[in-house]
């Protein structure tokens, strides 16, 4: 009986076709990766800044993000129009501050650190006007500032004698970290709550934008309670900072002596 003849041809074209189909299926699954990964890093930090509030809330105040936490893409979403990270400076980076500014002890301008092994919590800030509730940190490295707000810590206690600089990330999403931060005007109302439960209320007096390397936002007033809130603006390009600065009154509304 006589074999049927296979031109060698069709056997290679099987064998591209093959090739294709994998190539194809390869390049879907990478895409699917690609436009899932995102996503899927910012739910992880949402998951670490619940776990942070939860805590807080517990009176605990202390979590341990996994090995390599600041190692991951960045949060933020990046549009494609938007110039590449290393052009746009959306890093709150706080300017080396001078003697003087601040009556304290050495001063480190080491903002961008490893991440620590743990992330402590001292306090919660709420404002009601923008749908804020987010957790605040002792500290200002990278890892905690995409976890939580974080509270310059060459600066005054939160609620203490004192200016106290509290420093958040201008995410590019809406409602998240700073990013409604602009829409706050003079006599509106912060709230925060320390770890141990006190409960203060902050009045919202000046808002001022100013150069990445002015220090007039630390300045640390003798007889007054204030807090600082500081972030890149505006959104995207971030050339300066907006600072909302705001005096600690009592719970019945009326400035504290």
């Amino acid at each position: 009986m006589r074999k049927k003849y296979k031109p060698k041809h069709l056997g290679r074209r099987r064998l591209v076709s093959v090739i294709l189909a994998v190539v194809m299926v390869v390049s879907i699954v990478t895409s699917a990766w690609l436009a899932v990964s995102p996503t899927l890093k910012k739910q992880e930090t949402l998951d670490y800044q619940a776990d942070l509030l939860a805590s807080i809330e517990q009176g605990g105040g202390v979590i341990t993000p996994e090995v390599g936490f600041t190692a991951e893409v960045d949060y933020y979403d990046l549009p494609e129009d938007n110039p590449a990270p290393d052009t746009v400076d959306d890093s709150v980076q706080i300017p080396k501050i001078t003697e003087g500014t601040i009556d304290a002890a050495p001063v480190s301008n080491e903002v961008s650190q490893p991440a620590p092994l743990e992330i402590n919590g001292i306090g919660i800030l709420t404002i009601d006007k923008i749908d804020l509730r987010l957790p605040v940190s002792d500290g200002v490295s990278e890892a905690q500032l995409k976890v939580a707000l974080g509270h310059v810590p060459e600066t005054a206690a939160i609620g203490a004698i004192g200016n106290a600089v509290i420093a958040g990330h201008r995410s590019y999403t809406y409602g998240h970290d700073f990013n409604r931060l602009g829409e706050m005007a003079v006599g509106d109302i912060i709230a925060y709550q320390s770890k141990d439960g006190t409960a203060m209320r902050f009045e919202v007096f000046e808002i001022t934008e100013i150069e990445p390397d002015d220090q007039s936002a630390f300045i640390q007033p003798e007889d007054e309670s204030i807090i600082t809130l500081y972030t890149c603006t505006p959104i995207r390009t971030a050339t300066h900072r907006l600072l909302v600065k705001a005096i600690k009154i009592n719970l019945g509304g009326h400035l504290l002596e």
